[in-house]
């Protein structure tokens, strides 16, 4: 496999619930120049893309997750995988591993200076992941 992946990492206390939920958590990771996104990168070559998301959510954030599920109907070209994280209190930025990331940090408000535009984040966030599984190559 490869292309890219995006990790849309959320809380289970966060349910299906829209952006603006003050209970609805996901994580995202300030980069150099880019500014505020979500934690992703490159796959590896030969690397499938649920192992390549849990790869770099680590890399980036220092966490851990299950995959919820994935689609590569979200982003054009590239994949975005649900992984379920527990946030464990944090509220704070924390700094990462990864030279190109300045902080990580669990959000409940878009943030400014992001990357992503707020429709991209809804299209994800209110996306059912857990729902059947998307075969590759089904980019819309």
């Amino acid at each position: 496999m490869s292309g890219w992946v995006v990790v849309w990492a959320i809380t289970d206390d966060g349910g299906k619930r829209s952006l603006e939920h003050p209970e609805r958590w996901w994580l995202m990771v300030r980069h150099l120049t880019r500014g505020w996104e979500l934690p992703g990168g490159s796959l590896l070559p030969g690397e499938e893309v649920e192992l390549g998301a849990l790869r770099e959510l680590q890399e980036e954030t220092g966490i851990s997750g299950e995959i919820i599920g994935s689609s590569c109907n979200l982003l054009p070209d590239g994949w975005v995988v649900a992984i379920n994280c527990q946030r464990d209190g944090k509220i704070n930025s924390w700094p990462s591993n990864d030279d190109s990331i300045i902080e990580s940090k669990w959000m409940n408000t878009t943030p400014e200076l992001m990357h992503w535009g707020t429709d991209e984040l809804n299209k994800i966030s209110n996306f059912d992941f857990a729902g059947p599984p998307i075969i590759e190559g089904e980019h819309n």
